[in-house]
């Protein structure tokens, strides 16, 4: 699960703030939490920041108002909460109108709110989320890398996780390219936009299987990432169909960067699961073997599936 606006404010950790203007933007990300009184230096916002404040730099002026919500949507400000009663009163129509236009979710709170408790609250649940998405990766790289042996230990870390066992699961691999090119279309630094594109990734796995029943964990290898997807039988058309969806809003969503997916078949048997993504891995050399105009002959195997950007269909290899 990774952190958005809404997830904050439909699970009560925003309470008692009371959202005025821009719900469009509830699907942004979070990261961390600001606490600013002097808007001197935007330079200082990374994105993925909740910002909370008394409004105290453009009290008198609805158009500066206005215009530090635009200015902080563009600096990836994920939301903008203001403590009404020391310097603003109401929340003006400026300052809503931009922050609906900006998709900016733009909170307000009574003077008698508790600050330090609310911030308390939102980092909390922050780091509970990055302890998950933590523990779910750090269990994937070890089951995949072989270092989880008894099938006791496994059952146990995959309910842990809320994972049951039992069911099937499938590898799929997702290969990047073009990374360096957007990592250097920003401003920011490598370290800070990879560590915006992996939390970009997370969002983006989560609202393709929004409805999924269970967790997707998730494990970043460089220029790749592999998730480990629980589903409930043997179709091979949902894995297909989710794979699908994936790449296509990676592709969408992520420009220049394009998204190459390898699929395994199936499987109940954890255990089993460094076999599987080696098919997931055999099914990215095919495609990179076809872009390079080989010819594709056995002695693949006939479980291998894939897809290219450059292909139009999956297929199945010989």
């Amino acid at each position: 699960m990774v952190c958005t606006v809404g997830y904050l404010y439909q699970k009560g950790v925003l309470q008692p703030a009371e959202l005025v203007a821009g719900s469009s933007g509830l699907d942004n990300l979070v990261s961390w939490l600001h606490v600013v009184e002097i808007f001197d230096d935007l330079s200082l916002f990374h994105g993925q920041e909740i910002v909370f404040t008394t409004a105290f730099d453009v009290r008198d002026d609805p158009w500066q108002q206005a215009e530090l919500v635009r200015e902080l949507a563009g600096r990836g400000v994920s939301a903008l909460v203001i403590k009404k009663g020391y310097y603003l009163y109401t929340i003006s129509p400026q300052m809503k109108e931009a922050a609906d236009r900006h998709s900016l979710p733009l909170f307000s709170v009574s003077l008698d709110t508790d600050l330090m408790a609310l911030t308390r609250s939102v980092s909390r649940c922050l780091l509970e989320q990055q302890l998950q998405r933590d523990m779910a990766s750090n269990f994937l790289s070890q089951l995949l890398e072989g270092d989880l042996a008894e099938p006791v230990t496994v059952a146990q870390r995959v309910r842990s996780l809320g994972i049951p066992t039992g069911i099937f699961y499938f590898i799929l691999q997702v290969d990047l390219g073009n990374v360096k090119a957007f990592l250097q279309s920003s401003p920011h630094s490598e370290e800070i936009e990879m560590a915006r594109l992996q939390s970009r990734i997370a969002e983006l796995v989560q609202t393709v299987f929004p409805e999924h029943r269970y967790p997707v964990p998730l494990w970043y290898r460089g220029d790749n990432f592999v998730l480990l997807v629980p589903c409930t039988d043997e179709n091979e058309e949902t894995p297909l169909t989710l794979a699908e969806a994936l790449r296509q809003k990676m592709e969408a969503s992520l420009v220049p960067i394009t998204a190459t997916v390898g699929m395994s078949s199936c499987f109940k048997n954890l255990l089993e699961a460094s076999r599987y993504l080696k098919e997931a891995s055999l099914a990215i050399e095919i495609i990179r073997r076809i872009k390079e105009g080989d010819q594709v002959t056995p002695p693949f195997p006939v479980t291998a599936l894939f897809y290219s950007s450059e292909h139009s269909r999956w297929r199945r290899s010989p």
